[in-house]
């Protein structure tokens, strides 16, 4: 018979058939991309070959009516059937690891045996020929001596992989536990369809209908261990439904090969067949692999957000931590200031000039410490949004000409020229003000000012410019880089040519100085033409009129 002939005839076995080994083909290869490397996948891809090449055999065995072909095909079949059963047990003995070492017995003399026993069924030892060909279908099968040799290895290849499973199913816990599950249900299920359809029906009840139908009932395995491999991939809607599109391509480019006229058109088809399932097994792959991108994306985006919340937690006990020791620390300092200048006045009585000049020291030191502890004790309270502003409104002029008249005799006795120029429109102009937030302001600009001039000038220029005033503080001392001007006011940024000028800087005063102008709706910034060449700072506060 020709074979167009033959895929015409009982046309929907041939479908459902193919329909099964489309999706089983697909399942294989899904598993294996998943992770080509992985023995367990490996082994699945392996195991769907033979299910699809013994369902087929199997099938056509019931579709020819010539005694040499359906002897040899039904050779093949059992042979494929010898190394599907060993593919189950070879998957069963090393899921859900990837990779596996195997024992000398496996591969020494399980494998061979195993070989040996499928090409015996390509001989006379196991079925010698085929006899009472009724109506296409086989009535009588010659066996050989070697039948009980196939019947008995395949048995106990089934036997085997079933009490692996068991066994590991009941000694695993957990979402483990939970694959076995998946895998012992698909194989229960498919052996059971196969021993009731193959076995009952044709040996106790008569009736072969079924019987082409072997390679449909091994779905339910290949499915549900699937799965279990692949589990949370197989549930995305993305993969789903690149697997429906190309399931469907491949089963209308099927459904042309049954109705196809001749020799040739069949092998076209079968060849545009062929290269769909590929294509579309790629495909699969492909989204596959984006799907796991985005998910290993939404793992470290969340990873990222919690490790964000650790810091802003941490970050919180650190600014905690530093408001509760400046407090600590204040208070021996207020009681070591006080009790050092009641010495000093000689509320205890008259003491020595060298211990007199010694605490002069120690009060100093105090007073110092003391600043530096109500610095800290800014910060925290800017960072936890703790810090109280009291709003008046106020003539800016004298408050900016005191602090330069303050700061004068220091420039001076470091000989450092300052001067001060004000802009005749800024007279009697208010402004809303934290008058000791805003004096800290200038107090630190003009001390770091001071601080880092060796030698040469400073300049403080106030005036008018729009509905703001501007003062700009200018000097010639050791000037920054672009570099240090960019985190000039980050907290603990003290730029590197600073340090070697003052090696008490902590980094901590702009920060709070830039804190507090903002508090005021200003700015401030800073410019230099570059190291060695002077520092300007500019600072605009809001006017009221």
């Amino acid at each position: 018979m020709e074979i167009s002939e033959i895929l015409k005839t009982q046309n929907l076995d041939i479908f459902i058939i193919g329909l099964v080994a489309v999706a089983i083909g697909i399942f294989g290869f899904i598993v294996f991309f998943n992770n080509p490397k992985s023995l367990t996948n490996r082994s699945f891809l392996f195991a769907s070959i033979t299910v699809i090449l013994w369902g087929a055999l199997n099938l056509i065995v019931f579709r020819l009516t010539d005694p040499t072909l359906i002897i040899w095909t039904l050779r093949a079949a059992v042979f494929f059937a010898v190394w599907h059963a060993f593919s189950v047990f070879q998957l069963f003995y090393v899921f859900p690891k990837p990779a596996v070492v195997l024992p000398s017995w496996y591969r020494f003399l399980l494998i061979p045996f195993v070989g040996l026993v499928s090409l015996l069924t390509l001989t006379p030892l196991v079925f010698q020929g085929v006899e009472n060909i009724v109506a296409g279908q086989v009535a009588t099968v010659t066996n050989g001596p070697a039948v009980p040799v196939f019947g008995i290895t395949v048995i106990l290849l089934h036997l085997s992989a079933l009490l692996i499973i068991f066994k590991k199913l009941f000694a695993s816990r957990g979402s483990t536990r939970s694959a076995y599950t998946y895998i012992a249900t698909g194989t229960l299920v498919t052996y059971t369809l196969i021993l009731i359809f193959n076995f009952v029906f044709p040996a106790i009840l008569n009736n072969p209908t079924f019987a082409p139908f072997a390679g449909v009932f091994t779905f339910p395995f290949i499915f549900l261990t699937a799965y279990a491999i692949t589990k949370h991939h197989l549930l995305d809607i993305k993969i789903l439904a690149t697997q429906f599109i190309v399931g469907l391509l491949a089963l209308t480019s099927l459904l042309e090969i049954f109705f196809a006229d001749d020799f040739s058109q069949i092998v076209f088809r079968l060849s545009i067949f062929v290269l769909i399932l590929v294509t579309g097994v790629l495909l699969i792959r492909s989204v596959m692999k984006e799907v796991e991108q985005r998910e290993q994306i939404q793992e470290l985006a969340k990873n990222l957000q919690l490790a964000n919340e650790k810091l802003k937690e941490l970050d919180k006990l650190k600014s905690e931590f530093l408001s509760i020791a400046s407090h600590d620390l204040r208070a021996p300092l207020t009681v070591i200031r006080n009790y050092v200048s009641l010495v000093l006045d000689g509320s205890y009585g008259k003491m020595p000039k060298a211990a007199e000049e010694g605490l002069h020291q120690v009060f100093e030191r105090a007073t110092d410490m003391a600043k530096s502890v109500d610095t800290y004790l800014n910060v925290s309270r800017i960072e936890q949004g703790r810090m109280k502003y009291d709003f008046i409104n106020v003539d800016l002029a004298p408050i900016l000409k005191k602090a330069v008249k303050d700061f004068t005799p220091n420039a001076e006795k470091k000989g450092v020229h300052m001067t001060f120029t004000l802009n005749p429109e800024l007279e009697n102009k208010k402004a809303r003000l934290d008058v000791a937030k805003i004096n800290e302001v200038f107090n630190n600009l003009l001390d770091n000012s001071i601080k880092y001039t060796p030698k040469g000038t400073i300049s403080v220029v106030a005036e008018k410019v729009g509905s703001v005033a501007r003062i700009t503080l200018k000097d010639t001392g050791i000037g920054m880089s672009k570099e240090t001007i960019a985190k000039l006011f980050q907290l603990f940024s003290a730029g590197e040519n600073s340090l070697k000028i003052n090696i008490a800087s902590t980094g901590v005063g702009l920060y709070i100085t830039k804190a507090h102008v903002l508090a005021h709706k200003g700015k401030i910034w800073a410019e230099s033409d570059g190291e060695g060449k002077g520092s300007r700072f500019i600072l605009e506060l809001p006017l009221l009129n």
